[in-house]
């Protein structure tokens, strides 16, 4: 499910940044379509970290401050630079969010699966039990 918000909130960010100016149904057709991609991303972010990461609060707590600080960073950036730019940065930092947030999956699972058992990585308790 991931990989399809994924893919869907990529091409209707890409979509956007290519016709998002010039045709109004556009813009609302794939605004519409990028909110249903996006709509399940962070629970399914969630799901993913409960299977392939360890049982650790501190992962919960690095991925909910991460998710903050996004949803901090860009509406930040997108209002300094909108004046500058107009409208169209708006299509421009959704498109790249999703861009940068797909590669950041698409690392982590590469991770848990090379560094991982049954890939899913295990925290330090979890080691140490499994020597013993």
């Amino acid at each position: 499910m991931l990989i399809i918000d994924m893919i869907i909130g990529s091409a209707s960010g890409a979509a956007l940044v290519v016709f998002g100016e010039k045709s109004s149904e556009a813009l609302w057709i794939f605004t519409a379509v990028l909110g249903l991609a996006y709509s399940t991303t962070t629970g399914s972010i969630f799901s993913w970290a409960a299977n392939h990461l360890p049982n650790d609060t501190y992962i919960i707590v690095i991925l909910t401050i991460g998710d903050c600080l996004g949803v901090i960073i860009a509406p930040t950036i997108v209002t300094s630079l909108f004046s500058s730019t107009g409208p169209m940065i708006l299509m421009y930092s959704v498109f790249g969010s999703f861009c940068v947030m797909m590669v950041t999956i698409v690392l982590a699972h590469l991770t848990a699966s090379r560094y991982g058992v049954d890939k899913r990585l295990l925290s330090k308790s979890e080691e140490r039990e499994g020597e013993n």
